[in-house]
């Protein structure tokens, strides 16, 4: 039947020209439509409500559109432009991308795959990270919080540091520069080193086993010369630190050490020279105290005439058992010594009635016999076994000590029992002229 019948032939107004009423999907646009393709297809360019389609209508357009979910919402699968979300866009995809800034950049904040960078994703990210080696190992080139490794960050290095404790201490078992503490490294390690010079000479002050070798400094001193020749029968004669008593070092002084005459180990604890016409050596008032011991450097071994007295401290402190006295330092020829054991374990100064008393003077008067001979003409005589010549009678070195005023007095001679009671104080008859006199005790 006939739902209209306007009379006319026009097909799109209010009855069409098979007298039925116009309707969406007829394939007529009629006013109010946007389009009619008649089809009941929702993904052509005409919906079936008879309006064209659009991005943002809910319906996806074949061909046309990646997508259309109908909302202005750019976080989600669908953005607005009706193409589907998918990392590098720009767009950050809610609950699916952690980050998108839309480049190729992977040194960034973030990463190529819209994952935050992050240190261990093996991309190093510019001005954050050093490195980035995506594993978790601690001992490689790039450590775990992506910082490179280096000495000194107290993390070994495998095949490339020996140790790493983090500090900067040169005493302990690692160096700062990452090897381990060694002997002859130049560093002296604390509680197993007593000193290191990095050096391969064993007879300097420090041993190549970096132990001290007594006698070379003050902190580690021979008890006296005879103890370094015992510990090495090569040591050669000159200057070491020796420290009698023992105990604290702080007391210890430097001695010349004779190591060619007799067996060697003799310390030096007197020179006198004539360089003043005499051969007194006076300490003044000051009674033998230490600070008139004058510097051992004083010493000239190749000069008998060094116009330097010396008196070491030895004199007073060294306790021997004999005494050797040489006319010139460097000529053991010229020399003679006493018999065994004539000290007894006793100072050079104690055999003499010297008190061994800092700043003080103590002059003994009383007769004291040394080795069957008594004092001669008040003064002190040291027997020896014999003089340089052979002679059958014994010759004597007196030492004497005398006190007048306030100055002590020192004096050195050479006597003979065949010349009566007379003393060679400036010139002994077999010593020629005594320019200088050295007294050794061991």
């Amino acid at each position: 039947g006939e739902g209209c019948d306007d009379g006319n032939d026009v097909d799109d107004d209010d009855c069409r020209n098979n007298c039925q009423s116009p309707r969406c999907g007829d394939g007529v646009v009629q006013e109010g439509e946007e389009c009619d393709d008649g089809n009941r297809v929702e993904g052509d360019a005409c919906l079936n409500d008879c309006l064209e389609a659009r991005c943002g209508d809910g319906a996806l357009q074949l061909g046309v559109e990646a997508c259309d979910d109908g909302n202005a919402v750019e976080t989600d699968a669908c953005l607005n432009d009706c193409t589907t979300a998918e990392c590098g866009d720009g767009l950050l995809f809610v609950g699916v991308e952690q980050c998108d800034d839309g480049n190729l950049i992977e040194t960034d904040a973030c990463l190529n795959n819209c994952a935050l960078a992050r240190c261990g994703d093996q991309q190093i990210q510019a001005g954050i990270e050093e490195c980035d080696d995506g594993n978790i190992l601690e001992t490689d080139a790039c450590l775990n919080n992506c910082v490179a490794a280096q000495c000194g960050d107290g993390l070994i290095r495998e095949n490339v540091e020996e140790c790493d404790d983090g500090n900067g201490d040169e005493t302990d078992d690692c160096l700062s520069n990452c090897e381990a503490a060694t002997c002859g490294d130049e560093q002296v390690h604390e509680g197993i080193e007593e000193c290191d010079d990095g050096n391969i000479d064993d007879g300097d002050a420090c041993a190549n086993d970096c132990t001290l070798n007594l006698g070379q400094t003050q902190v580690a001193p021979a008890q006296h010369c005879l103890q370094l020749i015992e510990i090495d029968p090569q040591t050669p004669s000159g200057i070491y630190w020796i420290d009698p008593e023992g105990g604290d070092t702080a007391d210890a002084f430097q001695a010349y050490c004779e190591m060619d005459s007799d067996g060697g180990g003799w310390t030096l604890i007197l020179r006198v020279s004539r360089h003043d016409n005499s051969i007194d050596f006076l300490s003044g008032g000051e009674g033998w105290s230490r600070s008139n011991y004058g510097d051992v450097s004083n010493i000239q071994v190749n000069d008998p005439a060094h116009p330097q007295d010396h008196v070491s401290p030895a004199y007073g402190r060294l306790s021997a058992d004999n005494m050797m006295v040489r006319n010139r330092l460097d000529q053991a020829s010229h020399g003679v010594r006493t018999t065994d054991n004539f000290l007894a374990n006793r100072t050079a100064r104690s055999l003499i009635n010297q008190s061994m008393v800092d700043g003080g003077r103590a002059c003994s008067s009383s007769v004291t016999y040394f080795n069957g001979s008594p004092q001669h003409g008040g003064y002190n005589y040291l027997v020896l076994s014999g003089d340089e010549n052979g002679d059958t009678e014994p010759g004597r070195i007196a030492i004497r000590n005398s006190c007048s005023g306030d100055a002590e007095s020192l004096q050195i001679g050479y006597t003979r029992s065949g010349h009566g009671d007379r003393e060679v104080w400036s010139q002994g008859d077999h010593w020629g002229n005594l320019t200088a006199v050295s007294v050794f005790v061991r």
